[in-house]
Parts: C-alpha cells; sequence; structure tokens
C-alpha cells in the first residue's frame, strides 16, 4: 500500500454491475465541497489474491491543498510517510531510518490527491459507478495512465462522508482503508508537514537542498 499511496485501498466483487456514475461523483463533490484541509483515523487491511487478509495496522492521515499529506502508522509498528509539497519522506521509527525523495508528478495522480483537486479527475482516470450490496456508493477510478501502480481505486461513500478507499493492484491484492473521525478543514500549522527527526536518524534518498528537515524540540 505505502508505494501506492506515494504514488497514488473487501471483498468488492470484480464482475460488480455498473451504477450510476452521477451520483457516484455527486457524493465525492458532496464530500470535498469547501475542503481545504482534512484529518481522520483509518485502519488498513491487506488482501491476498485469494482474498485472505495478510496484513492489518491503524494510524492516522492528514491532507492539506495543494500537495501534502501525512500518514502516521501506529499499530503495529511505527512509521510516518508525509509529503510536504516538494519532497516525500518514509521515516521507520524502529529501523532509525527516514528515505526521502523529490516529490513528483506521480503523487498528484494518487487517487487520494482528489479529495483536496478535483481538477485532476477526469484527466487522470475514467470514472465509473458500481452496485455493492453495502448499503455505500461506490465510485470507482480507472487511471488512464499505462504505469499506474493500482488497476482501479473504490471510494465508498454512505450519507456523504467517505467511509472506505479499496485500492486493487495489478497482481489482484486489495489494500481496504476504513476511515472515521474525519475533520474538516481544521487548522493545521505549516509545521504539521515538515519531517521532524530524532538525532541519529539515518537520512537516506534524494536529499536536495529544498528538502527540509526541522530536528525534534525546535
Amino acid at each position: 500500500l505505502k508505494s501506492i499511496l506515494i504514488a497514488a485501498l473487501c471483498g468488492l466483487s470484480s464482475a460488480a454491475q455498473a451504477a450510476d456514475p452521477a451520483a457516484a461523483r455527486a457524493e465525492l463533490d458532496r464530500f470535498v465541497r469547501g475542503l481545504n484541509t482534512l484529518t481522520g483515523r483509518f485502519e488498513q487491511r491487506v488482501h491476498d489474491q485469494e482474498g485472505r487478509e495478510t496484513e492489518r495496522a491503524t494510524g492516522t492521515l492528514a491532507l492539506a491543498q495543494p500537495r501534502q499529506f501525512r500518514w502516521d502508522y501506529q499499530d503495529p509498528y511505527a512509521q510516518q510517510i508525509l509529503a510536504d509539497g516538494t519532497h516525500v519522506w518514509v521515516y521507520d521509527v524502529d529501523l532509525e531510518q527516514a528515505s526521502v525523495r523529490p516529490q513528483s508528478f506521480d503523487e498528484s495522480n494518487s487517487p487520494i490527491a482528489v479529495l483536496l483537486d478535483l481538477g485532476q479527475l477526469e484527466q487522470d482516470f475514467q470514472v465509473s459507478g458500481i452496485d455493492a450490496q453495502d448499503g455505500r456508493i461506490w465510485l470507482r477510478l480507472d487511471p488512464r495512465a499505462a504505469e499506474a501502480d493500482f488497476r482501479h481505486a473504490d471510494f465508498g461513500f454512505r450519507d456523504g462522508t467517505l467511509e472506505r478507499l479499496v485500492l486493487t493492484d495489478s497482481f489482484g491484492q486489495r489494500t481496504e482503508l476504513r476511515f472515521n473521525g474525519w475533520v474538516r478543514n481544521p487548522p493545521l500549522p505549516a509545521s504539521h508537514f515538515q519531517m521532524r527527526l530524532p538525532e541519529g536518524v539515518d537520512v537516506i534518498g534524494e536529499l536536495t537542498e529544498a528538502a527540509e528537515v526541522t530536528p525534534l524540540g525546535d
């Protein structure tokens, strides 16, 4: 999932019948209307090609226009994925290691990015609706780019609230995110999207002059 989130989440049937895409798109429009910042909690479940659950994790996330995001994995391991608008950081707490690279166009094509930038939706994705017997309205995004890291992304809405995001990769593995505790437009300081590393953490990757690391305690 982490590569998909950085570049780009159960059991939906691949044979699901087409639903009204206009109704599904209306749910997305309803959720993102007036949205500038967003915080919440997530539970991540990864399933293999046979539908067996292989991984489960929980944590928090934060998004801010135009290209900032932060995923804090808390259980069963601590890891932070952060995009500051210029660079993407991945910090493994137990390994005391962080990687950094320039934030590229790939991140802007991530399905999660459409929550703060609907302007790229039709340009980067084919949009459709899918039927599901779970009381939610589902919107499916199929990437137009042939080299995309996922086959499709399914957004599940209930009463105008995003509850699920399911990514299916080219091998049939599915990663599901279950959201709760959304807070719309909370005040987020700029420091919330700055990487803060303890002393002694190894930093590897494409560290440029524009990449800023703020030591803890400053």
